[in-house]
């Protein structure tokens, strides 16, 4: 089988060269290559040709449906072509490695760094589902995080449309008989439940889900549903609800965790309808983290609730009118007194101040403190000394909370998927 493999220098179709392997499995190889005409390195996606057959239609209608759009989230497809009885596929060569890598190596998630890369891949499915594209397999091994060779900001892709569905101007599924009456299509680990029962007639929500799925696994650190068997995972997707986010990850706002969880809804009608839904409700908490340090002293910034800003609000405006009031009574002036004010200030202070005041004794010539008989100093303490401009005042520290976050679960998956390479 690998015979019919291509090799290194071999020239496709008399125009693509090949550079490199990789990778390869079951179905076929991929390749970075060159096109001899213009120049362009690319990335070639070969297909056996005993499985050519099979997966004609659908490499076709992975051409068709990632060429519908041109976003910079959704990879780019150049190319569809066949080579000595094997079909192959040219698109976009990308460098970087999966979302599902990432999670591997690295979970969970920081919360900025998961808006950063998956809020652009949001806006891209939104623009697949403008173009009567719905993806039907979105998982974070079909994210790609691309990064150029200056080492500029990652850009996140959504790849592999081999069974995504197109559906025409009506609403109808364009090329049905690619879609099995009761075939399993996707990977259930982050399949809508209506998709586990009948692919052939779901609709955008389905890729509404799958997204919820891939947020809840990126900050989690675990799928929504894990399972030792395909069985129970079925099972466990149809009819439990995911574990709170929440409790999963203290420090996440309480609203987004809401979001994901909307999103995750086993009824699509209680699901968040479109795209445009789910970004409206995660874009807010990106533009937060994003923010510089003490930009914003909202509530939800604070990591506070409602109830409790208000009241450590108010708290502060209390403390802040009282101070005003006691420097308009000059309970605090003896305080500076090292810097004396000129004598027509003092006489236009003299006159804003209240009728009724606390007398305070003049610092620079202090009272005098009457000298306390024997009697006296054993029945009572000695009287405070007026405070002087020596005096400072302490004040007590903060103590800033630390969120805890819980490990995540590591029970074993199996999880079943299509033969990719």
């Amino acid at each position: 089988m690998l015979s019919q493999l291509p090799k290194p220098g071999d020239v496709i179709a008399n125009r693509y060269r090949v550079d490199a392997v990789l990778g390869h499995g079951g179905m076929g190889a991929a390749y970075a290559a060159t096109n001899l005409v213009t120049g362009k390195q690319v990335a070639l996606k070969w297909v056996l040709r005993e499985r050519t057959a099979s997966r004609l239609r659908r490499i076709i209608r992975e051409a068709r449906a990632a060429s519908r759009v041109r976003h910079p989230n959704i990879v780019d497809v150049y190319d569809v072509g066949e080579h000595e009885g094997s079909l192959f596929l040219v698109m976009e060569l990308l460098s970087g490695q999966s979302l599902q890598a990432a999670i591997d190596r690295q979970a969970p998630l920081p919360l900025d760094q998961v808006l950063r890369w998956l809020l652009p891949v949001l806006r891209g499915v939104r623009a697949l589902h403008r173009h009567g594209v719905i993806h039907r397999d979105l998982k974070p091994a079909n994210i790609f995080l691309s990064q150029d060779e200056s080492g500029g900001p990652i850009s996140a892709k959504v790849l592999d449309f081999g069974v995504s569905k197109l559906v025409s101007s009506t609403g109808d599924d364009e090329e049905p008989s690619l879609t099995d009456s009761g075939s399993l299509i996707g990977t259930p680990s982050y399949m809508a439940p209506e998709q586990l029962q009948e692919a052939r007639s779901v609709d955008a929500r389905a890729d509404v889900y799958s997204c919820g799925a891939i947020l809840y696994h990126a900050l989690a650190g675990r799928r929504p549903f894990e399972a030792e068997g395909y069985p129970k995972l079925v099972m466990d997707i149809l009819t439990t609800t995911p574990t709170a986010l929440a409790t999963l990850r203290r420090d996440l706002p309480g609203a987004l965790c809401d979001a994901i969880h909307r999103a995750l809804q086993r009824e699509p009608e209680l699901r968040l309808p479109d795209m445009d839904a789910l970004i409206a409700a995660v874009e807010p908490f990106a533009q937060e983290s994003d923010a510089p340090a003490g930009a914003s002293t909202s509530p939800r910034s604070l990591g506070l609730s409602g109830q409790r800003s208000g009241k450590w609000v108010g708290l502060a405006l209390a403390v802040a009118a009282a101070l005003g009031l006691l420097w308009a009574a000059d309970l605090v002036r003896p305080l500076q007194a090292d810097s004396p004010r000129p004598a027509a200030r003092q006489e236009r202070a003299a006159a804003r101040a209240p009728a009724i005041r606390v007398p305070v004794p003049d610092v620079r010539e202090p009272a005098p403190v009457p000298v306390p008989t024997a009697v006296e100093a054993t029945a009572s303490p000695a009287p405070v000394p007026a405070p002087t401009a020596k005096h400072k005042v302490d004040r007590p520290k903060s103590r800033s909370a630390r969120a805890v976050r819980a490990a995540p679960s590591a029970e074993p998956i199996i999880e079943l998927g299509r033969d990719e390479f």
